[in-house]
């Protein structure tokens, strides 16, 4: 991940952002 040790905090909440909402489209799709 380009960037993380640059700003951790401020990536781990993006990521997590984005994970989470990867996550949720990623379930309905299967669904």
């Amino acid at each position: 991940m380009a960037g993380y040790s640059d700003a951790p905090s401020q990536m781990l909440q993006g990521g997590t952002l984005i994970y989470t909402v990867w996550e949720k489209e990623r379930k309905e799709i299967e669904e």
